[in-house]
């Protein structure tokens, strides 16, 4: 389930694909890879992609409520 894990500290790290899935709306600072392994999981399925579609949506909602 998850790429790697820390043998020093019993910390267990993400893909940047799962951290998406999962709901999480940002990744920073991101890179290229993270982007690589997003679209990976959105092609994946089409609850994968509602995900992604409902990640969006609450950022883009967040930079208008700030804009205000």
């Amino acid at each position: 389930m998850f790429e790697h894990e820390s043998q020093h500290l019993d910390l267990v790290c993400s893909t940047a694909g799962e951290i998406a899935m999962a709901g999480g709306d940002l990744i920073m600072p991101g890179s290229r890879a993270d982007y690589d392994k997003v679209l990976a999981k959105i092609r994946e399925s089409k609850e994968n992609r509602l995900q992604a579609e409902q990640n969006a949506e609450r950022l883009i909602r967040l930079v208008r409520t700030l804009k205000q």
